[in-house]
């Protein structure tokens, strides 16, 4: 599915509502699997991390890495010019894993150079909802060339084994920041977990184009791998991966959100793309 204006053609897939294609003046923008990682984004939801340590109604369960959506089938609900959404809802197997009924709908719309991404949450079913969710697109950059504009902002540190500590320190980093082709600026992290103060983050990509994070989430990730490969994360996160002082249960966690019976949440973020 796609949709366009004069700046913006984007492109995106039922299979997870995932998007295929970020193009700026017909510039393609996105990292389109041509390296180690064969994925170009999720939705994340509704846990973020990875899934082998909680449990619900105190029975322990498992589930895949930033949760179902990337791996199920979504429904086209809304298409125009320069909008379309997705929708998918729990299902007997998404209980298995996760019991909480919910309805997840995603909107994809076009505001001249800004893309805008919302992700609706419904809790269904008859008790209060733990979750978390965010997204993960991955843009092209050219290591060695690419610089981040980025505020001095507070992170959470991670174990070698992905937990997440339960304190923050001043990142030691901000201003320009050279993207150097030996990835120094991860700091030897798998993920740098910011903590959002509402400032703009500018990727200036190294390949003629960058791009304006306009972030509402209260975390900001920052992922690529420690390869080759071409491409940087910068991921809203309403939410945290488990922590190493979080009680096994999720709706014990801090760090989630809450949603009560038949209530709805909704979750945006805007991107501006703009050469450079």
């Amino acid at each position: 599915m796609n949709i366009q204006n004069p700046f913006l053609s984007i492109s995106a897939s039922p299979l997870g509502g995932e998007l295929t294609s970020i193009q700026l003046f017909r510039q393609e923008i996105l990292y389109q699997k041509d390296g180690w990682w064969q994925h170009q984004d999720h939705i994340i939801f509704p846990i973020i991390g990875k899934g082998n340590r909680y449990s619900c109604h105190r029975v322990a369960l498992t589930m895949n890495q930033h949760g179902f959506p990337r791996t199920s089938d979504m429904m086209d609900v809304q298409n125009s010019d320069t909008s379309m959404s997705f929708s998918m809802s729990s299902t007997p197997d998404t209980l298995r894993s996760y019991p909480y009924p919910f309805r997840l709908k995603q909107t994809l719309e076009l505001d001249d150079d800004v893309l805008i991404r919302s992700h609706e949450i419904e809790n269904t079913g008859e008790e209060v909802m733990p979750f978390g969710i965010g997204d993960h697109a991955a843009y092209q950059v050219r290591f060695g060339h690419a610089r981040l504009i980025l505020p001095k902002l507070r992170y959470i540190p991670q174990s070698r084994d992905g937990i997440t500590h339960s304190f923050d320190e001043a990142f030691p980093l901000s201003g320009e920041i050279l993207l150097d082709a030996e990835k120094e600026f991860m700091l030897n992290q798998d993920t740098i977990i910011f903590r959002n103060d509402g400032t703009p983050i500018v990727l200036h990509t190294g390949k003629g184009v960058a791009i304006e994070f306009h972030y509402s989430s209260p975390y900001i990730a920052m992922w690529t791998p420690q390869n080759s490969d071409g491409f940087l994360c910068l991921e809203p996160w309403w939410g945290l991966p488990t922590r190493d002082k979080d009680p096994l249960e999720l709706a014990e966690r801090s760090d989630l959100n809450f949603l009560k019976p038949g209530q709805k949440a909704l979750f945006q973020s805007r991107v501006r793309f703009f050469l450079d």
